[in-house]
């Protein structure tokens, strides 16, 4: 079980301010521009954003553990401008788990950070990582995925709602079976979670 030092309620008072700093479970985590619009056609604030994380981390991080992550920031909200980072900032914490593996192009390395606890998620959440793509392998066996990924991405027309339904039936998610060849990998019947990506991408 997670054990956050760090109440909701609390969460929410503290990022309703410009800047602040979040003791959660024992770390300090610096926040900034709280008031600024993450999500601006629902007025959705980056303090809004983290107090969110907050709440449903105990469901997010199971899923996260001990898997590098590229980040996706948008720094002026999802209507602005993006990049892709994979490398741990200089400024990352020196409390925050990271992981080196090697780039296939050179002879180096990319830190990636891995988001194992309640702290690096709100910090994650702070750096406007709006959009997190996890490793299909956790560390150490990085080349050993343990996950694998369907996406479903409807049309214009559906809505999360529409796309739940085509996910849960028969032909959808809920009724899988596959054979990866020369592999002697078989997957079938219903050993998923689904997760949101986008308004309605499944």
């Amino acid at each position: 079980m997670l054990a956050f030092s760090v109440g909701a309620s609390k969460a929410k008072k503290v990022t309703q301010k410009k800047q602040a700093t979040l003791k959660v479970a024992g770390r300090d985590v610096r926040l900034s521009n709280l008031d600024k619009f993450m999500y601006p056609k629902v007025d959705f604030t980056k303090g809004q954003v983290i107090d969110y994380y907050t709440r449903v981390a105990r469901y997010i991080l199971p899923h996260q553990k001990n898997r590098p992550i590229t980040k996706k920031r948008l720094p002026n909200g999802i209507d602005g401008e993006y990049f892709y980072e994979k490398d741990a900032p200089s400024f990352t914490p020196d409390w925050i788990q990271t992981y080196r593996i090697p780039r296939t192009s050179e002879k180096s390395t990319i830190n990636y950070i891995l988001i194992n606890d309640l702290p690096t998620l709100v910090w994650s959440a702070n750096m406007a990582n709006l959009e997190v793509h996890p490793f299909l392998a956790k560390v150490p066996n990085v080349d050993v995925p343990t996950v694998v990924v369907f996406d479903l991405d409807p049309g214009d027309e559906a809505n999360i709602l529409k796309s739940c339904e085509v996910a849960s039936s028969k032909g959808g998610f809920g009724q899988v079976e596959a054979q990866v060849p020369g592999q002697g990998l078989r997957l079938q019947g219903n050993p998923f979670a689904c997760a949101s990506k986008h308004e309605r991408d499944l």
